[in-house]
């Protein structure tokens, strides 16, 4: 069934995307001396990649949606709690049914993974470029101007921002798919029926053995600890940066 259509949100990261492309255009024409049509050509490159991975962020909302509609009827069937607009179902159907949503969710991962794994390349790259950009000027005082410098500071602020949406998606999503294991421990503590409790176990071994994870190639997972990672690297390559520029200075006559 259809699930609520996020329009805001989704013009939300629309906007984002399409800011994060005409921010780095406009800054890069008037800040680099590369000619005008490779910066559009890596600018539409970049842009089409964001807007997929919009495209992928809403259909994690989707998913998450579908995983929060199954945990409530599976809660209400389960609990005989009383909730508005589900219907009651069979412990067999819901196993059915959370079975799908795992396929549907593997389905979406394996589609989108090349473009989040291009994201993920682009955001480190422009990381490090920026990085390198900024510490070169500032240590060798070719560009300590704040406004000129700005550029690389807020693209680079942009990208990873947007970065962060991707995985805070899929973390919350995630989040949602283990509610089911924890509604079918707390229905097996009130439930009677050795052949209901079997079915309950066998959607919690399914939940527990059948993880929801949001990997690219089995490379890395989208989750905060790939956030964590890309900035102790970046964080790592500008303290070498700036000892090798140091031993660089400290050599000249």
């Amino acid at each position: 069934m259809p699930g609520p259509p996020d329009v805001y949100i989704q013009a939300f990261y629309l906007l984002h995307a399409l800011f994060v492309g005409a921010h780095n255009f406009v800054c890069s024409c008037y800040y680099t001396s590369i000619p005008v049509y490779i910066l559009l050509l890596w600018n539409l490159f970049c842009s089409s990649t964001t807007l997929v991975i919009v495209q992928y962020i809403v259909y994690i909302r989707m998913l998450r949606d579908r995983y929060e509609l199954a945990n409530k009827i599976f809660r209400k069937s389960a609990l005989n709690n009383s909730f508005p607009d589900t219907k009651y179902i069979h412990p067999k159907e819901l196993n059915k049914l959370f079975t799908e949503l795992r396929e549907l969710t593997e389905e979406v991962k394996i589609y989108y993974a090349y473009h989040a794994i291009l994201i993920i390349i682009e955001t480190v790259i422009i990381l490090v470029s920026s990085v390198t950009s900024l510490t070169v000027n500032y240590l060798n005082e070719l560009d300590t101007e704040f406004v000129h410098n700005g550029y690389f500071i807020g693209h680079c602020t942009l990208r990873f921002i947007f970065l962060f949406y991707l995985v805070r998606e899929t973390h919350k999503t995630i989040l949602e798919a283990k509610n089911t294991a924890l509604i079918g421990h707390e229905a097996l503590h009130i439930t009677s029926d050795i052949a209901i409790v079997k079915h309950f176990e066998i959607v919690i071994l399914n939940c527990w053995n059948n993880p929801i994870v949001f990997d690219v190639y089995d490379f890395f997972d989208l989750n905060y600890n790939l956030l964590q990672s890309i900035i102790a690297s970046v964080v790592t390559y500008v303290v070498v940066l700036v000892q090798i520029q140091s031993v660089i200075m400290n050599m000249e006559p």
